[in-house]
């Protein structure tokens, strides 16, 4: 017995600890050698055992330090793993250093290995006290470092090794757990088992990646994501929630690019295999996020057939729209709504008054849960999509439709702010100011006045290399209200036009976005027919170029921009 406390006393002070409690061993023994000498011999050893106080209160300093002090935590941008001391390791600590040098060699050859870090600490953590409460306490030291796992365990005896892993914060939107056990694994002579370095390293690249996607960085996500997904040590449960992770960072993604058709593709199959495997393990909730977002997907996708495409992107929101009731999943619900509406409004074929009609009941049943006060944000997401749906309804009194919209995106405006919502703020104002630049009444002046100073305001946000395809729509829309300028200025507004119609085409590419680059060709045509200076032969003859490389125009593009839809994470 007293030889397992004296162990248990020794292993706690190890490393650092150990050797200050060693220097202040050394100092009580000095003193009590002073004390121990004879009186007339003191003033003689005095100086000496003055010295000898040093260590010892060099270690009670130190120590003391040691504890108070935080250890260096790893920094926020990447994965920490932090690996423990093992209980009955060696003296030398052999198994924490081959571990961490595993560790270290399997991550210098992954592509990715360099935003995930290993150290080593000198804290130990010991069963005995019981499974659950070791996990907690490995969790605490991580959060102390602010690291992502913490590796710890026990050694066995000389041949074996029994690894623990503690996941220090859980997520919300994946099947992992807070913790992982392993299996006693043999320790070989030269190298540790593979799935001793294999797990944590899976581990890490999933929470590297989710960190990275909870900090809108959807390309590193990827990136973690993909090289998680490709190892064995994944559970067909977490391959799934890896790839509804990796459909959302596909969408997100393209959302950023000129080039959106290969990672909306990507995601479109990422959501297919999570759509799968949800369906035939009954996990229903997830089921309906996937089929929400695989539906945004299909809506956001600008190649292929534009009906066919939408036609999916309703029929994966009406799946949705099965497990996401008004009465269980209000929030859901109302997203998924919007999504839907915003879907039946877009759709370049059929009844338009018939879509227009099925797109406003999906809006009105969404105001039914989401108010300006309860739930402001997705409030005003409501009334942008709304505002959309009527500056672009063809029937009915035009001026009314279009007051209509204005009142709508005025309305998002009083929750949308510049400063805290940039991106929705921009993407209302060019709504709000397309419609003013729409309006036919008594005062185009003032309207068109209140349009210019919307798209300057949007364009504050939207640039082209930070949003290309937000501040190409812009450009159009430009070109569109620049032509009907009413000024004197007839040459100079045509030619405002035409560079907003060039500029635009350095995005809108005839392969990625075949009707917004059909649309400004068409605007090119009729700018350069109306162009009033410069040689009248040339410019119809640039006209019917622009007009003649247009093939074939769909629906047309938005008089606005509506947002790209509401993604549901878990």
């Amino acid at each position: 017995m007293l030889q397992e406390i004296l162990k248990r006393i020794l292993d706690r002070l190890h490393g650092l600890d150990g050797c200050l409690f060693a220097a202040g061993v050394i100092g009580w023994f000095a003193i009590w050698g002073w004390l121990s000498t004879p009186k007339n011999q003191r003033t003689r050893v005095k100086r000496k055992m003055a010295k000898a106080l040093i260590p010892a209160i060099v270690a009670t300093i130190g120590i003391a330090v040691h504890h108070v002090i935080p250890p260096k935590p790893f920094p926020t941008d990447v994965a920490g793993i932090l690996v423990l001391r093992l209980a009955g390791d060696n003296v030398a600590d052999s198994l924490q250093t081959d571990l961490v040098d595993s560790l270290d060699t399997e991550l210098a050859k992954d592509t990715n290995g360099e935003r995930i870090v290993v150290r080593a600490a000198d804290d130990c953590v010991y069963e005995k006290q019981g499974l659950a409460d070791a996990h907690k306490e490995a969790r605490r030291i991580g959060e102390q470092r602010k690291a992502q796992l913490v590796i710890w365990g026990s050694r066995v005896d000389q041949t074996k090794f029994h690894p623990r892993i503690t996941i220090v914060r859980e997520t919300n939107d994946v099947s992992f757990t807070g913790e992982r056990t392993l299996m006693v694994q043999d320790i070989h002579e030269l190298s540790l088992p593979p799935e001793t370095v294999a797990l944590p390293i899976y581990l890490a690249h999933f929470l590297a990646g989710y960190s990275c996607y909870s900090r809108s960085q959807p390309g590193e996500a990827l990136n973690h994501f993909e090289a998680a997904v490709r190892s064995p040590q994944s559970t067909p449960e977490e391959t799934a929630d890896l790839q509804f992770l990796m459909g959302n960072c596909h969408l997100e993604v393209a959302q950023r690019q000129k080039a959106m058709t290969e990672d909306l593709q990507a995601g479109i199959n990422d959501f297919i295999l999570a759509t799968n495997y949800y369906g035939k393990t009954h996990n229903l909730e997830k089921l309906a996020q996937a089929q929400n977002n695989l539906g945004l997907s299909y809506a956001n996708l600008p190649t292929g057939d534009h009906t066919e495409n939408l036609n999916k992107a309703i029929a994966a929101y009406n799946a949705a729209l099965q497990v996401f009731t008004e009465k269980d999943f209000r929030d859901e619900w109302a997203s998924t709504q919007i999504n839907l509406g915003n879907a039946y409004d877009s759709l370049p074929t059929g009844d338009y008054a018939d879509n227009f009609k099925r797109a406003l009941a999906a809006f009105q049943a969404a105001q039914r849960v989401l108010t300006e006060r309860g739930s402001p944000f997705g409030w005003a997401n409501l009334q942008v999509n709304l505002g959309s749906a009527y500056a672009e309804l063809a029937t009915g009194n035009r001026t009314e439709n279009l007051m209509r919209a204005i009142d709508a995106f005025r309305a998002a405006l009083r929750i949308l702010s510049k400063k805290d919502m940039p991106l929705a703020w921009a993407l209302t104002q060019i709504n709000l100011g397309s419609a003013y630049a729409g309006l036919p009444n008594a005062k185009p002046g003032e309207n068109f006045k209140k349009a210019l100073e919307a798209y300057q305001a949007a364009l504050q946000v939207f640039t082209e290399k930070d949003y290309p395809l937000c501040w190409a729509v812009t450009q159009l829309n430009l070109s569109s209200f620049y032509v009907e300028l009413p000024t004197r200025d007839r040459a100079g507004n045509i030619e405002k036009a035409l560079t907003a119609d060039q500029a635009a085409l350095r995005v809108f590419s005839e392969k990625d976005f075949p009707p917004a680059w059909a649309d400004a060709q068409l605007k090119m045509g009729s700018a350069y027919s109306s162009l009033p200076i410069g040689d009248r032969k040339e410019n119809l003859k640039k006209a019917v170029a622009a007009e003649l490389t247009q093939i074939k125009r769909h629906r047309g593009s938005k008089t606005g921009w509506r947002q790209k839809g509401s993604l549901t994470h878990g």
